[in-house]
């Protein structure tokens, strides 16, 4: 479990890019840290006297602090005004610090002098995730299908001519979408920290290798194991791509 005092007018768990004043309880130890990235940075520093205790299902942090900064590394304490709190927690029975996931975690504003709480606004949706959203829905959820549809089940006239430039737009659009997801993931959130975000990995990964297994198709006659080997590669891992990325 952790809280801290953080900066701003929206949650935000690194004071808005200027940095938030965060303990941890794990293992027994508490631990103050200057936040103000996506990750706790390094081990943090020990606090003195502050005790963490778990009994009966409950933790308790308790510790000591001035209400002054005592550095450019920490935010004063304010009674008298409303302050943001952030606080977030693992899963039950965790005791050992990790992530702690998009529902283990808050802010709210509190007046220490009178104990005064009042909701604040959460982060409206960043553009670069809006934008990730439509081109990966432009690409696995229309084109690169489309693409595959008709080289399965259309061939006729210039049938070929068409999945190519079809497939080549998606494959584009895909590439464009995970530049936004990296780009998101630096700036709001952390790499590689859910099954979505594991699963988009392996589906892009492969979505980006089909034109090149693609260029190194063997001819279609003489039917030859070779071919064979490739209709099964292609056709089955651009399948299983799409599927997935749907």
């Amino acid at each position: 479990v952790g809280f801290g005092f953080s900066q701003g007018n929206v949650v935000s768990m690194t004071g808005d890019g200027k940095g938030a004043d965060v303990f941890t309880c794990s293992d027994g130890l508490v631990r103050r840290y200057w936040v103000t990235g996506l990750s706790l940075n390094g081990l943090g520093v020990e606090v003195p006297g502050a005790q963490c205790s778990r009994i009966s299902g409950k933790t308790t942090l308790r510790f000591n602090r001035s209400l002054a900064a005592l550095s450019a590394e920490q935010v004063a304490v304010t009674p008298g005004s409303s302050q943001q709190l952030i606080w977030a927690h693992g899963g039950d029975g965790t005791t050992t610090q990790m992530y702690h996931g998009r529902r283990g975690r808050g802010g709210i504003n509190l007046d220490l002098s009178t104990g005064t709480i009042s909701t604040m606004l959460k982060p409206s949706g960043p553009v670069v995730l809006i934008f990730h959203i439509f081109f990966m829905c432009l690409a696995w959820g229309c084109l690169l299908p489309l693409g595959a549809v008709i080289a399965n089940r259309f061939r006729l006239g210039r049938w070929f001519l068409l999945h190519k430039r079809i497939q080549i737009t998606g494959w584009v659009l895909q590439l464009i979408g995970v530049g936004f997801a990296v780009l998101y993931c630096q700036l709001k959130s952390a790499h590689l920290r859910n099954y979505h975000t594991w699963i988009g990995l392996a589906v892009t990964a492969v979505g980006t290798l089909q034109p090149l297994n693609a260029l190194l198709r063997p001819h279609s006659q003489p039917r030859t194991v070779a071919r064979i080997v490739f209709e099964v590669i292609h056709k089955g891992s651009g399948w299983s791509a799409i599927l997935l990325g749907a």
